[in-house]
């Protein structure tokens, strides 16, 4: 009897085999990081146009903002513009916020009052916004609107920051806190200080007008 010997496919079988399955297996690959580019890319504009609706609803108010900290509008727009650089780094963690433009105002009022510190001199600011003015003649409202001007350019930028999220903005006492690096509790007490502040300045001013 001839011997049973186990049988073996020919060497040229088994390699078209294992060419096949590494043809495949490559296809495979080459597909699955087609698709996940594919979502990434989709991702990725999802989340940029996100982010330019996102600019769009703050660009105003921290360009406003910036623009009363500095009163230079090109420097307030700079200084914008690295506001939502960095909010841009940080956007995913930014949108778990239940109140995003907190943290827009924090890094503005950081920006400013490093700007500040730098510069060593406050340039006049417009402070329309805050303006005491009653109807009335032009000339008294522009001296009265001058008044306010001058009785807020007296108070320290710290002040003036607490002062302009709160009164300007509407954020909260919390709010003014976080984006001024100070507890709550220390926010209450600034925005005291900052009004009281404005209240002798301006009685003072007004006095001498």
């Amino acid at each position: 009897m001839v011997p049973l010997v186990p049988w073996s496919p020919p060497v040229r079988a088994v390699r078209w085999l294992w060419h096949w399955y590494l043809s495949q297996f490559s296809a495979h690959q080459t597909r699955l990081r087609h698709e996940q580019a594919t979502i990434e890319m989709h991702r990725r504009q999802d989340e940029i146009a996100s982010f330019e609706a996102f600019f769009l609803r703050f660009d105003r108010r921290i360009a406003g903002f910036l623009w009363r900290m500095t009163g230079d509008e090109q420097l307030a727009n700079e200084l914008g513009q690295e506001t939502f650089l960095r909010a841009w780094q940080h956007f995913t963690e930014i949108m778990a916020y239940d109140r995003p433009e907190g943290w827009l105002f924090r890094v503005a009022t950081n920006l400013a009052l490093q700007h500040l510190r730098q510069r060593h001199v406050i340039q006049a600011i417009s402070w329309d916004t805050l303006s005491l003015s009653t109807p009335g003649d032009l000339a008294t409202e522009w001296i009265e609107r001058e008044t306010v001007r001058q009785t807020l350019l007296a108070l320290p930028p710290r002040l003036r920051a607490a002062l302009v999220l709160r009164e300007i903005y509407g954020l909260s006492c919390a709010e003014v806190g976080l984006a001024l690096g100070i507890s709550r509790n220390a926010a209450k007490i600034a925005l005291w200080r900052a009004r009281e502040q404005f209240r002798l300045h301006y009685q003072r001013k007004d006095g001498d007008a």
